[in-house]
């Protein structure tokens, strides 16, 4: 419920963003910042699962960081 409020969104919002959920986690020669940006996305993935939105949502999650 806490990420439906438009608080919550907000939050989830900036987290996508933080997380880099629209690039990728790879750096190449540098498998350190590899793992921590992974690290991220993992994070914001369970947060996703858990608000039962799957990757096909994400695009539209974004578009919404952008506006």
């Amino acid at each position: 419920e806490v990420f439906e409020t438009p608080q919550g969104r907000e939050v989830l919002l900036d987290l996508a963003k933080y997380c880099n959920v629209a690039t990728t986690s790879f750096v190449a020669g540098d498998p350190h910042q590899t793992a921590l940006n992974e690290g991220r996305r993992d994070v914001f993935n369970h947060i996703a699962e858990m608000q039962g939105l799957t990757p096909a949502d994400f695009p539209d999650i974004v578009k919404e960081q952008d506006a």
